[in-house]
């Protein structure tokens, strides 16, 4: 995966197919592999990109302050582009939406997949799974963490665990991971 530098850090990312681009930005729980199974069919029309936010996946923590935002400007300009069409999912829906109100210019289309929205009253199952990350973190016990976060966000209310893809669970498993440990780093600069 290239590598995009800058005083805070640095940004992995890929660029597949050719066109149009299309820039996706992964969930708060995975990273840019999310995205695979769906870049071979919008890379046969678009310019696909995918990139790890800063203390997911290949990108590395911040090492100062940094604005998502402007890391997703910042990787536009590396690549070229002046104006994109932008996916997110979840809080990579949340970047999607910050970006577009920064730079209405450079989003040719907006396409968001469930964004946080500040200010939203959450379910009662969303609490509870809010509940039981925050008090397996401050236990610190990152297993159970991970745990709470698979049940909520791949297995869902709706199926069991023998219904999902084994490999898709442990791919999830590595993201889920790895965004939990960084965090509290992620979040004191950003």
């Amino acid at each position: 995966m290239p590598i995009l530098a800058d005083d805070c850090g640095h940004l992995s990312y890929t660029v597949t197919g050719d066109g149009p681009p299309v820039v996706l930005v992964h969930a708060g729980v995975a990273d840019h592999r999310m995205w695979d199974a769906i870049v071979p069919g919008l890379a046969e029309r678009h310019t696909v990109i995918s990139y790890d936010l800063r203390g997911f996946g290949g990108s590395a923590l911040p090492a100062g302050p940094f604005s998502e935002t402007d890391d997703l400007r910042l990787l536009l300009d590396h690549l070229g582009h002046e104006s994109v069409r932008l996916v997110g999912a979840s809080w990579g829906g949340r970047v999607a939406v910050d970006f577009t109100l920064a730079h209405p210019d450079r989003v040719r289309s907006l396409a968001l997949l469930a964004p946080p929205w500040p200010g939203y009253d959450w379910s009662a199952g969303m609490v509870a799974y809010d509940e039981a990350e925050t008090a397996a973190l401050a236990a610190g016990d990152i297993d159970a963490a991970v745990r709470v976060n698979l049940d909520m966000w791949l297995r869902g209310p709706a199926r069991e665990w023998h219904d999902v893809d084994p490999a898709l669970a442990g791919q999830l498993r590595a993201s889920v991971r790895t965004a939990l440990m960084n965090q509290d780093v992620v979040d004191e600069h950003s």
